[in-house]
């Protein structure tokens, strides 16, 4: 009889709790409690003394996440484990209470919070599944981890699903707004005091964490109310470190105001309006977290600047958007009960003449910004290998490995002016401002190969090493976070898809996808290895400068289309030569600025090249103008944050909206 066994645990959902997510909060919330459910766990594994953990591969750094698996050998008999695990759910169910008490705390009296049905949904929110098998010799360690994985999946897939515990009996009750599985635990009496005018949606918004009249059930009102408590400060209520999308588009103006001279003024000017107009100024609190400055290089010269991440008085960049402005008036004004129609639109407008001018002087906010999501590739042939070669010690040293890279994004993340989602093990989630996008995705891929690199110095021969397919969405700062978030996804879809040309390794990529508010998406994916990032940056400096016009990649299209049809007829020879020339003459003769200077000697052999060596010519201009229209983006966070390369005062804009056809 086996004397220790290998013991693997799962929390779950992670999908349908994490992906429910009207705002950027509620998916940071829902990503940091199912870590936080999963390191009370491994840490009642750790505590029991007879376990060891090997997945996380340490629990010494709270700032690492914990992914939703854990896995660890337990010395004993299969009852050992069983027990130990049993006690693990215990201690993970006791967390999942301690975070709501805290998050309900100021609502439990309510006599309006339906309060035991919310905790019955809690209650039945999280599914913990495991599963142990013997564990003899080290050589044996990669059969019993596949056992285990293969018995947690039949496990999960056999489960009995009973009737739901949650209801009290009341018929009619609305689903929740955020993914309709679950009944409001907010009283509909509520919802119709604030139609009729009995009470304020202020009620709402204050109390309950509700915008207009959606619905929350226990699980999502956890969301909003926990994503304003700060976990390592006693549930006090603070302002969060995790910033808006409004404030990440913001983001570059940030940039700006430390080199306009007088901005820092201009911004303590507006503020007081604000307060002077009877704006509640906490509602709007932002606090920089562990890192409170950010560096990022120009583009036009490459020299670097620092920025603070937030703006002066901690001041979310929500209200340097007038639309934002107008509902900021609307939900959150101390006087607003007692105001008449007319006056609170001379409030509004007093306020919107301050924003104004303090626009005036340091330029307006970009109205977009990236949200990224990486992924490692190849991990699961990575740890079977390493499984198979070193057993359990290989398997936790990667571990650590992850856990060291996981930290050290977080830190990334901040560097580039972005606020992290969710960091672990392979697995990134963060926003990120325009003009620090492609930095921050370019250090994670780095970071990620140097953490990782000792770790796999016994992969079988022939196995792929691990690399980080990065994925970034370009999206409007007010689109639907459930829609930001799909276009992540699809493109650190394209990215792990990337099969490359010829030898080339698979995967290892960076995908762009821009989503205009109007018009159609555009993807741009390339290989780490051929600099993908720089190519963008090297659009953005010719764009900038004028060098190239802005309405470069309709031109391209709309020269080179007539020759689509000739490609599938005519000799692909004859025609590259009458593709390169159209595209010399399309790039060169319509500039912003410049006057008769002809194209670049080094820009024009650099397209010429990439025409002659593609199979496709026609294909290899439609991805150059796919690059223009997503470096067009980019530009506008590069104005914004640093300025006309030919002015230092005046910040200009972009002619044409990003991915919009002139």
């Amino acid at each position: 009889m086996s004397t220790s066994q290998l013991l693997l645990v799962s929390l779950g959902p992670i999908q349908d709790f994490i992906a429910s997510a009207r705002r950027c909060h509620d998916l940071w919330f829902g990503s940091w409690l199912l870590s936080d459910l999963a390191r009370a766990t491994a840490e009642s594994l750790q505590a029991g003394g007879n376990a060891t953990l090997i997945f996380p591969g340490a629990l010494g750094n709270d700032k690492v996440n914990v992914a939703n698996k854990v896995l660890a050998t337990v010395a004993g008999t299969s009852e050992v484990a069983a027990s130990a695990a049993q006690v693990a759910e215990q201690a993970m169910r006791r967390r999942l209470i301690e975070v709501a008490d805290e998050a309900f705390a100021g609502i439990e009296k309510e006599p309006l919070f339906r309060a035991e049905v919310a905790r019955r949904q809690l209650d039945d929110l999280i599914e913990f599944h495991w599963v142990s098998v013997p564990l003899g010799a080290a050589a044996d360690y990669a059969t019993a981890r596949a056992c285990a994985e293969e018995s947690l999946a039949a496990l999960k897939n056999s489960r009995c699903w009973g009737p739901v515990s949650w209801t009290d009996g009341q018929r009619g009750v609305p689903k929740s707004s955020l993914d309709g599985l679950r009944e409001s635990v907010v009283d509909e009496q509520l919802y119709q005091d604030v139609a009729s005018g009995r009470a304020s949606p202020e009620k709402l918004r204050r109390d309950f964490g509700v915008r207009g009249m959606e619905r929350l059930c226990g699980v999502g009102l956890l969301k909003r109310l926990g994503a304003e408590l700060s976990p390592t400060d006693g549930g006090r209520r603070r302002p969060p470190s995790f910033h808006s999308t409004s404030h990440l588009a913001a983001a570059p103006l940030l940039t700006a105001m430390t080199r306009v001279q007088g901005a820092a003024e201009a911004f303590e000017v507006y503020r007081g309006v604000l307060r002077a107009e009877g704006l509640d100024l906490e509602r709007f609190a932002v606090r920089p977290g562990a890192q409170a400055r950010s560096t990022f290089v120009n583009p036009f010269d490459d020299t670097s600047l620092e920025a603070p991440r937030v703006f002066p008085s901690g001041l979310d960049g929500h209200l340097l958007y007038e639309m934002r402005l107008e509902e900021a008036f609307e939900e959150c004004t101390s006087v607003a009960a007692s105001d008449s129609l007319a006056e609170r639109s001379e409030r509004l407008r007093r306020a919107r003449s301050a924003l104004g001018k303090l626009l005036g002087q340091i330029g307006r906010p970009p109205a977009y910004y990236a949200l990224l999501l990486a992924d490692g590739d190849s991990m699961g042939a990575t740890i079977d290998s390493l499984a198979r070669e070193g057993g359990q010690e290989a398997h936790t040293a990667l571990s650590r490995a992850l856990d060291e890279f996981a930290v050290g994004a977080a830190k990334t993340v901040a560097d580039h002016g972005g606020s992290l989602i969710y960091s672990g093990g392979d697995d990134v989630l963060a926003l990120l401002p325009l003009h620090g996008a492609l930095a921050c995705a370019r250090a994670l891929h780095d970071d990620f190969g140097a953490a990782i690199r000792a770790s796999t110095e016994r992969l079988q021969a022939g196995a792929p090493a691990p690399t980080l397919s990065v994925g970034l969405a370009i999206v409007h700062h007010l689109e639907s976070f459930g829609e930001a978030r799909g276009w992540a996804k699809k493109a650190e879809q394209a990215a792990k898809a990337y099969r490359g040309t010829g030898d080339a390794p698979p995967k290892d990529a960076l995908a762009v996808v821009l989503v205009p508010r109007s018009g159609a998406e555009t993807t741009v994916v390339d290989a780490w290895r051929h600099g993908p990032d720089k190519t963008l940056l090297k659009w953005v400096r010719l764009l900038g400068t004028g060098a190239i016009s802005s309405k470069a990649a309709h031109d391209l299209l709309s020269a080179l289309q007539p020759l689509e049809v000739g490609l599938s007829t005519s000799s692909t020879v004859d025609l590259r030569e009458v593709v390169i020339s159209l595209s010399r003459r399309v790039l060169s003769a319509k500039r912003e600025r410049g006057g008769g200077r002809s194209l670049g000697d080094d820009l024009r052999q650099s397209i010429e090249t990439r025409l002659r060596s593609a199979a496709a010519p026609f294909a290899e201009v439609e991805r150059i103008a796919s690059e223009l229209l997503v470096a067009q983006a980019l530009l506008e966070g590069a104005w914004a944050a640093f300025g006309h390369p030919d002015d230092d005062q005046r910040l200009m804009r972009p002619t044409t909206s990003p991915g919009a056809t002139p």
